[in-house]
């Protein structure tokens, strides 16, 4: 028998689990089915605390995007790409990836510059846009 939780700590867990999900995704869309939800609440130890998700989870859904936190996909039923305002509430840092530009030449107040050196070429690469302040942490060389 499931454990009793109140509607605020449903949604405290589920709205947790959607931000988290959604930022793992990112920049790509998520599907928020009762079943990928109830497969997230397993792997963490916490399913026994929901009895029934149909009521709980929409109304989590909806009012996250309503508030700009999460995105519905114009393409795709049920998906959802976390915001710039869902990421920062979570303070979801991104992993640094492997670049294939790995020279980093500059930084300026309009973007950062990059050239590839693995295979020789001298192609610049200048790095501009919203994104820029998504980059992770220690993702560019401070040198």
């Amino acid at each position: 028998m499931p454990l009793k939780v109140d509607n605020q700590n449903h949604f405290v867990l589920i709205s947790s689990l959607i931000l988290t999900y959604t930022a793992k995704h990112f920049p790509l869309s998520f599907e928020l089915s009762d079943e990928n939800l109830a497969k997230s609440l397993r792997r963490h130890g916490i399913a026994d605390y929901f009895g029934t998700l149909s009521e709980v989870i929409p109304a989590t859904i909806i009012w996250l995007s309503d508030e700009g936190y999460i995105r519905k996909s114009a393409d795709k039923k049920n998906t959802y790409t976390i915001t710039e305002k869902g990421l920062k509430s979570i303070e979801y840092k991104m992993q640094p990836l492997k670049f294939p530009y790995t020279d980093f030449t500059t930084a300026k107040d309009d973007g950062y510059s990059f050239k590839e050196n693995e295979s020789g070429r001298e192609i610049e690469l200048k790095c501009t846009g919203p994104a820029l302040k998504l980059l992770p942490e220690n993702w560019l060389p401070t040198d």
